[in-house]
């Protein structure tokens, strides 16, 4: 059964982005079929835990405890570690990712171009997919933006978010064709994402 690759390996998920997409870097193919990790797990309301991830100063509400990993790879010619959390389940594919990069100010077009640099980067990747739309996102007063990207098999949404030095991506890569129930689970894992307050 073929694996799913990282974003940026995942993307990268290929963006998962140097988008994402998933940045699939090993060329392997996200499928519709569920890895053996992707147990048959009732994402119901109350399977639903909020987990922390400190370096990046994010929350966010998985379905079970996520699997950790790093890649390295590469980003405006520049190696960069990708630090992504993966949740599989027989619906839908959950990616949290980061990777740290500094940009010399911090302000709104400075971010916006990072988030259309790394954009066109992931898109050059072959399996990052068709980008068919963007949207400008704000969560906790931070700028953001959601890709919504044609893949070889399904449609999948990621989301960018640049905050303390770090470019921030969720994956989202549906499993099945019940739109009415993914875009249901989709809205629940986006929503559950919040940037913390630096310490």
């Amino acid at each position: 059964m073929k694996k799913f690759s990282l974003f940026f390996q995942l993307l990268v998920i290929g963006f998962s982005l140097t988008l994402v997409g998933y940045s699939q870097t090993n060329k392997r193919e996200v499928t519709r079929e569920p890895d053996n990790l992707a147990e048959s797990i009732a994402e119901t309301d109350d399977c639903w835990k909020k987990i922390t991830e400190p370096v990046a100063n994010v929350t966010v509400s998985f379905c079970r405890e996520p699997q950790k990993s790093i890649q390295v790879d590469s980003f405006k010619g520049l190696k960069i570690k990708r630090n992504n959390q993966l949740v599989s389940t027989a619906r839908a594919v959950y990616v949290l990712g980061w990777f740290v990069w500094k940009l010399k100010s911090e302000d709104e077009i400075s971010i916006r171009k990072l988030f259309d640099d790394y954009t066109k980067q992931t898109l050059k990747k072959e399996s990052a997919g068709i980008l068919k739309a963007t949207k400008d996102l704000s969560v906790n007063g931070k700028i953001g933006r959601e890709l919504t990207l044609i893949g070889n098999i399904n449609e999948f949404s990621v989301q960018l978010f640049y905050s303390n030095g770090k470019l921030i991506y969720l994956l989202f890569i549906p499993n099945s064709n019940s739109k009415e129930v993914l875009d249901s689970l989709k809205k629940k894992y986006f929503e559950s994402f919040q940037l913390l307050e630096s310490k």
